[in-house]
């Protein structure tokens, strides 16, 4: 079995063990460990969460994060960047070697966020250096050559539900993402009307009204 052969192998483990059939990215990286220590891991991402995975097949989740639990990041050098997330973590992470770089990393996270948060990504997680958020995101347009990411049905509601149920670890209705981008979109109103869920239980009413906060698309809210 030749290191091809290896990374596969690898990248299989991680897809069983994070139950994700396909990555945003992935790679494998050093990590600031406990007491300093930078080891090597197996860094992924999919639409909603970031995992820091063991080398070691079968892979083991070390650490994880939502995407919405991101405070800030900072990049202090192409092949170091440090990510802050609401649960007061902070990771560290290194290129595998210092002439690689993460920046197809930042470029793909940040693509991600702003697709949650179309408006308001600056105002909600802290970039930096200055400017690092325009930079990464000039490079995600010249990478991805194409402008998609500015166009978002509803202010992007149906991926902030999303990762709003992973974060509030409930199901994921793909009748609500469905209800809103087939018919609240085209309610000249901007009004979220709740009528459509009485059906519902408190806690999937839950990631519904994460979803709402910093949307800026819906003017208007009625709970009947």
């Amino acid at each position: 079995m030749n290191d091809r052969d290896d990374f596969a192998e690898l990248v299989g483990s991680a897809r069983n063990v994070t139950k994700c059939s396909s990555f945003y990215f992935y790679g494998r990286i050093r990590y600031g460990t406990k007491g300093e220590k930078v080891e090597e891991r197996f860094l992924c991402m999919d639409p909603v969460r970031v995992y820091i995975c063991s080398i070691k097949i079968p892979v083991k989740i070390e650490s994880q994060f939502n995407i919405l639990s991101i405070k800030s990041i900072e990049r202090l050098n192409d092949s170091h960047i440090i990510i802050e997330t609401d649960a007061k973590q902070s990771h560290s992470l290194y290129s595998l070697h210092d002439k690689a770089s993460l920046q197809p990393f930042l470029i793909i996270l940040i693509r991600t966020i702003r697709a949650v948060f179309p408006h308001r990504l600056q105002a909600i997680v802290d970039i930096r250096p200055e400017n690092e958020y325009d930079r990464l995101l000039r490079l995600s347009n010249e990478y991805f050559d194409d402008k998609s990411s500015d166009i978002h049905i509803c202010g992007g509601f149906s991926h902030r539900y999303e990762c709003a149920c992973d974060f509030y670890q409930t199901q994921c209705h793909r009748s609500v993402q469905n209800l809103v981008d087939t018919v609240f979109a085209h309610r000249t109103s901007r009004e979220f009307t709740f009528r459509e869920f009485e059906s519902f239980n408190q806690k999937d009413w839950l990631p519904i009204f994460g979803a709402l906060r910093h949307n800026e698309w819906f003017i208007k809210l009625t709970i009947e």
